[in-house]
């Protein structure tokens, strides 16, 4: 199948259920911005991804899965948000981490 056709089949998708699609994922998520936002990585998946559609598979069996693997790909980058280096306080301040910790053993020896 060719670029072209494969475009046309995203643009009547598009078209026809985007708003639909939105709603559904933003009830899925909790929020219609981020819904908006999965949906439209989604649909510029399948254009980037054009050559992995496969006919026989069916146009909307292929946006699902390319769909959910952007919401997967949203819960991922949710947990990672905000998440702190786990490098050991020895490492990252070598000279501040010993100190702190030996301070701490003596107050607690005291």
């Amino acid at each position: 199948m060719d670029k072209s056709t494969v475009y046309g089949l995203v643009e009547t998708h598009y078209t026809d259920k985007h708003d639909k699609l939105v709603s559904m994922v933003s009830r899925y998520l909790g929020s219609k911005p981020n819904a908006e936002d999965v949906v439209q990585e989604a649909y510029s998946r399948t254009l980037k991804y054009w050559k992995a559609y496969h006919p026989d598979q069916g146009f909307n069996t292929w946006f699902g899965t390319v769909l959910n693997n952007a919401i997967k790909d949203f819960f991922k980058k949710e947990l990672l948000r905000g998440m702190n280096d786990d490098t050991p306080v020895e490492v990252a301040f070598p000279s501040r981490g010993v100190q702190a910790f030996q301070r701490i053993q003596v107050k607690e020896l005291a």
